[in-house]
């Protein structure tokens, strides 16, 4: 987790409490209520919500005079999680450095304990953590001034994940100024070239402006692209052109890389659209056209996992996997790109740790690696790396070859109902549940029932019964935030039982 880098105990404990209070904000919550719901003991939720409310009076500069559960309803109804978490990460002095060390043209460490009272051994002891992960990723810290060090490029990626993370919901990093300079510059890639590929402001996001603003940082602090010639192949694409509205002056070179570079940000992040957007649809194109190794992997990754999977139904179309296929297309270049390792998005989550290093498709992941050659073995050492990242972005796209790892949920509500209309809508955009069927062998891992007899539960599925989770005819919003809380915590359970046996 991304602020697990910067938090210290109380910040953790404070911002978990605060995700479950605005859960809760709507409905009459107590202290006692939110012990239970925070798995806290009274004590520990009563200071806890004491020290939030001292928090929430400092950010909306208001007072109350007794900070109690309709004080919370005044003071929390404007404050989102994303700004409570700010709030805590602006109180990392780790945070804070790292925060200064990317923006600062020239950043210098003894400056920036000067202006915040602080020694330097208390600042590097707090730094550690985020340090290591910068290391390990390419990038160090000047022994002298600590300004970032190494590659450009694995320097800009570094950069774009951290305030992607830390600013999410809460403006962008750099100021006003910069950021409607940014916005304008992308407004004249869209008039220059509205047609094109990389042009769609309707599925626009943060983090390619945030991308974009990124490179004008580092290039207004003197740090172009050097020559990449991995980065440059991009340019061969027979619709890209050169950009020189990056920014200006720039040697001819330096424009040549920088297009490469906002090219690049352009595909590297995942698509999660549910249809092929320009995008997706230049990359299948492009790649396909190269016919090269990135092509190569993926496509053989695709039609290997397809020769594992059962036979459909004669009735059930077979799945194009073209979303899938741009998306490997992405992932793949950038290994490629980076001859291994980078900093990724995917690094500060810890989601399917677990599930990706066992079970069945984790292993026919590995297996296609084992049978790479040709201009493919290049990607070979890269199993320990890759594999994560295939196992999530294939899963959805295979569930036959990933049954062992889903969570099987039996729904025991009366038919007809909207309640039971509401909740299966729910679990079907739960991705690691599967719903039991008729003709399912093995018994649940859980029962999702509004039944209050337990001798009805037993007489559907026998005196030794799943786990019963208890669902409500009404159910509100923060019923929904804790059964997917809760079927989480028990898919992780399982997973980790499995893979210890």
């Amino acid at each position: 987790m991304f602020e697990a880098y910067f938090f210290d105990k109380r910040s953790t404990i404070n911002y978990r409490v605060y995700r479950v209070l605005k859960a809760l904000q709507n409905t009459d919550f107590t202290v006692n209520r939110l012990s239970q719901e925070a798995q806290l003991s009274y004590s520990q939720a009563y200071n806890e919500f004491q020290d939030i409310m001292a928090d929430l009076q400092a950010m909306t500069d208001a007072t109350v005079p007794i900070a109690d559960e309709e004080a919370f309803q005044k003071l929390g109804v404007d404050v989102t999680v994303d700004q409570y978490r700010f709030h805590l990460l602006r109180d990392s002095m780790a945070f804070n450095f790292f925060d200064y060390a990317f923006k600062a043209e020239n950043p210098d460490v003894h400056q920036f304990c000067a202006q915040n009272d602080l020694s330097i051994s208390t600042l590097r002891r707090r730094v550690e953590g985020f340090k290591t992960y910068l290391q390990s990723k390419g990038v160090a810290l000047n022994t002298s001034t600590w300004a970032p060090e190494g590659s450009e490029l694995r320097i800009r990626m570094v950069m774009i994940n951290f305030f992607v993370l830390a600013y999410r919901g809460v403006g962008w990093p750099f100021g006003d100024a910069h950021y409607h300079e940014t916005v304008a510059l992308a407004t004249q890639f869209h008039q220059a070239a509205p047609d094109a590929w990389f042009n769609q402001p309707e599925h626009e996001a943060k983090q390619d402006l945030l991308a974009l603003g990124v490179q004008r940082i580092r290039l207004t602090q003197g740090h172009p692209l050097p020559l990449v010639p991995r980065l440059q192949a991009i340019l061969q694409a027979p619709d890209l052109m050169t950009l020189p509205l990056v920014l200006t002056p720039t040697p001819p070179a330096d424009a040549q890389m920088e297009s490469a570079f906002f090219y690049f940000c352009r595909i590297h992040f995942l698509s999660l659209q549910g249809h092929l957007t320009r995008t997706d649809q230049w990359l299948l194109d492009h790649f396909q056209h190269r016919n090269d190794a990135v092509a190569h992997f993926a496509d053989g990754l695709i039609a290997y996992l397809v020769t594992q999977t059962p036979p459909a139904a004669s009735d059930e179309r077979l799945p194009a996997h073209d979303l899938l296929r741009a998306n490997l297309y992405r992932m793949t270049y950038s290994f490629w790109l980076f001859s291994g390792d980078f900093s990724k998005r995917l690094d500060f989550y810890d989601e399917d740790r677990t599930a990706s290093t066992f079970g069945h498709l984790p292993e026919l992941i590995t297996q296609y690696f084992d049978l790479l050659e040709g201009d493919t073995v290049v990607f070979k050492p890269f199993v320990g790396l890759m594999r994560r990242l295939l196992y999530g972005i294939i899963r959805p796209d295979f569930p036959q070859l990933d049954a062992d790892h889903q969570l099987c949920i039996a729904v025991l509500v009366e038919p007809g109902t909207f309640t039971l209309r509401d909740l299966l809508a729910f679990l079907d955009g739960v991705s690691f549940v599967k719903l039991a069927t008729a003709q399912d062998d093995a018994d649940p891992d859980v029962i999702i029932t509004t039944l209050t007899s337990p001798n009805l539960i037993i007489d559907y599925y026998g005196p030794e019964h799943a786990d019963v989770i208890q669902w409500q005819s009404t159910a509100a919003e923060e019923d929904y935030y804790r059964l997917y809380a809760e079927l989480a915590r028990r898919h992780h359970l399982k997973n980790l039982k499995q893979a210890q046996q």
